[in-house]
């Protein structure tokens, strides 16, 4: 009953702010935000809302309850921003900031998580309100609008293996089984011939071969995302790069670049016993870095895999979710 009492005091404060007029979408109680911030914002939002992609707006304010994220998800609901709607609050005096969504879950925690630290909070400790509300604004509407990657596509070296594979198959039914092992687990190893003079390439040691990667596949060898070949003719003095997988299993996408390049770091991918664990992953093409604590219980495997990790910064996947920060 006290929980339920609480709950409707933090709601009923929020429903205390009106929404934003029609065709804007700030609403600042503080008189801080310049004129041309809020209509930046608008442009940004109101593009948005005739795409049909989402409801963006912004909420700056004085103070707020001990539990600002409930105020925020109750101006959400106030404002009936729906299911994809995403509010950007700000409690000035408070020093606290919320990024909010709906249950359509427009965005992803690590979207927001990026935005509240980069955009807002590291704007609001140098006391720049204005651009913490127009930077992360962008950010949002920028994350909103751009579509995931599509899927990588295979390449010649792919499609000829796998017709390779396909034809040896074929060719011993009904020992295809074994066949099919052989290849998987020679394939990489299959001598290549330049096209130029056909000569026999020699597959070059891992010593010789880095001066023919560039450095980005460089990194993500290192990181143990990809693991390469360098395949050299003499004749010609041509090298050709095969990429195999590495012994990083799970790969995301960057929320900030978009490259499927994000993987745990060596330090997080084993944990010792049960308990909290800080993990941090980062991606290998921009500076995007992300770090949470997470309850390893004492029946977990041992290895972590980044993409089945639980970390949620607030939310539910019945009412959005969103990011918290303070300064």
């Amino acid at each position: 009953m006290v929980m339920a009492g609480w709950l409707v005091v933090v709601l009923a404060a929020a429903t205390d702010i009106a929404p934003p007029a029609s065709g804007s979408w700030v609403v600042d109680r503080t008189g801080q935000l310049s004129a041309e911030t809020k209509q930046q914002v608008d442009a940004l939002a109101n593009e948005l809302n005739d795409a049909g992609v989402a409801k963006l707006a912004v909420l700056v304010t004085g103070t707020v309850e001990d539990t600002p994220r409930a105020y925020a998800r109750g101006v959400l609901a106030h404002w009936q921003l729906g299911s994809d709607g995403v509010l950007v609050m700000i409690a000035v005096d408070s020093r606290k900031a919320e990024i909010v969504f709906g249950s359509g879950r427009p965005l992803t925690e690590h979207q927001t998580d990026v935005v509240m630290e980069r955009d807002l909070v590291a704007n609001l400790k140098a006391g720049a309100l204005n651009a913490a509300v127009l930077d992360s604004a962008r950010a949002l509407h920028d994350a909103l609008l751009v579509p995931p990657p599509p899927p990588r596509p295979p390449t010649f070296a792919d499609k000829l293996a796998d017709a390779l594979l396909l034809a040896i198959t074929l060719a011993i039914f009904p020992g295809g089984f074994l066949a099919l092992l052989f290849v998987l687990l020679t394939r990489r190893y299959w001598r290549r011939r330049c096209t130029k003079c056909r000569t026999q390439r020699r597959r070059l040691s891992e010593a010789e071969e880095d001066e023919h990667l560039t450095a980005e596949q460089q990194r993500e060898e290192q990181a143990r995302l990809a693991d390469y070949d360098v395949w050299w003719c003499s004749q010609c003095s041509d090298a050709i790069v095969t990429k195999w997988a590495g012994a990083v299993s799970s790969v995301k996408n960057c929320p900030l670049c978009r490259a499927d390049s994000t993987v745990l770091t060596p330090a997080s991918q084993h944990r010792p016993t049960e308990g909290n664990m800080k993990l941090t992953e980062k991606c290998l093409r921009c500076s995007y870095t992300h770090s949470w604590v997470a309850f390893i219980p004492a029946n977990a495997v041992t290895s972590l895999d980044a993409s089945d990790s639980s970390f949620d910064s607030g939310g539910s996947s019945s009412d959005g979710g969103g990011s918290s920060g303070s300064w």
